[in-house]
This record gives C-alpha cells, structure tokens and sequence, in this order.
C-alpha cells in the first residue's frame, strides 16, 4: 500500500455515493459495495469521518465502513450533501465525490446539448415512470460545480453514460492531463473527471471482482498498482492511465471467456 501524505491538513472533503437498492429502478448489485469501499479507503488514509459524507440505499452495514453511518441517497438528501461539499471545501481543499449507481438519458431541458439528451444521476428515490423529474440533471450538478471554491475537485463517476456528465465541468476550469499529484502537494487546479464510460456507454459491474469494473480498478490504482515510476505517490494522471488501460482489457478478457462477469 502507498504510504500517504497526512490529509487532515488540506482537507480532503469527500462525498460518496452508491447505489444497489432502489425503490422502483432494477437494482444493482455492487453500487453501494463501491462506495463502501471507497469510504473505507479515504479512512484509512486518514481522512477523518466529519469529512466524508456516505449515501447509500440505507443498508450499508458500519462495519464496513469503520464506524461511518449512511444516510439514504434520495434527491433531497443528494442536493444537501453537494451544498454541505460547496459549504466546507475551500479553495485549498481536496473535493472529492464518487457516484456509483444508474445513469440515465432524458431529452435536454434547456437546448444546450449537441446531442438533445441529458445525463442523470439516477438516485435511490428516482421514480420509473418520471426519471427527468426525479433524478439529479447534469446541468443542475454542474450549476454546483460552478459555485463551490474549491479549486481541487476530483470526480469519479461509475455509472452509464457517465461521460456525458463531462459536460458539466466547467470548460475553462478544467483540469489538464499532466502529472498533477492531488494526495501530494495538491497542485491539481480545476476540476477533474474520471468516468466508467463514454456518453453513449455503459458501465459494467463484475461478480468475480465484486465491484463495479471502473471502481475496482481505481482503488486497485489507488492501492499502489498505479505507481509506475515506483515513487510512492499516484498522480492523478497514473491512475487515469491505470483505469484506462486495465478496465478494457478486463473487459476484453471476459469476451474471451477468461474472466467472470
């Protein structure tokens, strides 16, 4: 395991969510196993509880989280969560946040897609029969994105058509791909996005890594796997690299037969 800088200093905040149970959409078996383990993770790294927020589908067990409670990720308790982040990251903060659950296309409310479609978060509470109203917009998340100070936010987004999300990162304060190390000296400036699947992509859960595919191989990466040049640091851009190489190759390996779904 890389051994970490101590967080407590720059923050980091962290909002985490994930999703296997939902009240009328087909539930998913890994979403909140992901955002269990990715709370588990920044624990152990030091962040302190206070600083992460967990949404789930209200079963997560503490145990597996080190004690962290859960609330449910409903529409309205997803809104207070991303104003509590906007509240207490400030610009020299780490913000962090992670999705892992449904993603979802409805036609564009405001003319501002190429494409005539919006991405959604699909949330715990969103309803089949009225997912444009019950679900979170993209252009609503990124009106959020544009008010929080922080001027280190890292995404990571485990759902379908998550790369349509990319949208909504505000163009000219978005984060360039070089060697920014953001659990190092946090110089990573802007707001970055890492993402399951292109816009008209789905994203893939896996029984044989019991995870979805996207978020084991970041926390794999995040482990130390994505070290490459053996520093004891993983840069944002490693673990990019490491993702981008390693999901479709295990993808690519279940079609051959070689590997589990």
């Amino acid at each position: 395991r890389i051994p970490m800088i101590d967080l407590k200093k720059y923050g980091p905040w962290a909002l985490v969510i994930g999703i296997s149970d939902y009240e009328e959409i087909e539930d998913l078996p890994y979403g909140r196993r992901d955002a269990e383990a990715i709370a588990a993770w920044l624990l152990e790294q030091g962040v302190p509880a206070d600083h992460i927020r967990l949404l789930t589908d209200g079963k997560t067990d503490p145990v597996g989280t080190g004690g962290l409670p859960a609330a449910p990720a409903t529409l309205v308790n997803v809104r207070e969560a991303l104003g509590w982040l906007r509240r207490v990251a400030s610009p020299d903060d780490l913000a962090l946040m992670h999705f892992s659950g449904h993603g979802y296309q409805g036609v564009d409310d405001g003319s501002d897609e190429a494409d005539g479609a919006d991405e959604f978060f699909v949330l715990q509470d969103t309803r089949a029969a009225a997912q444009d109203d019950t679900a979170l917009r993209d252009d609503e998340f990124g009106r959020f994105l544009d008010r929080i100070e922080s001027d280190h936010v890292l995404i990571f987004f485990d759902s379908c058509y998550s790369g349509g999300l990319s949208r909504s990162l505000p163009p000219s304060s978005q984060a360039p791909a070089d060697d920014e190390d953001w659990f190092g000296d946090l110089r990573l400036e802007g707001r970055l996005l890492l993402a399951a699947s292109s816009e008209g992509e789905e994203a893939f859960e896996s029984p044989q890594l019991e995870h979805g595919v996207f978020t084991h191989f970041v926390l794999e990466g995040l482990d130390g796997a994505a070290d490459v040049n053996g520093d004891y640091h993983v840069t944002v851009w490693e673990l990019y690299e490491y993702v981008a190489a390693r999901v479709p190759e295990f993808l690519l390996m279940y079609t051959a037969g070689l590997a589990e779904w």
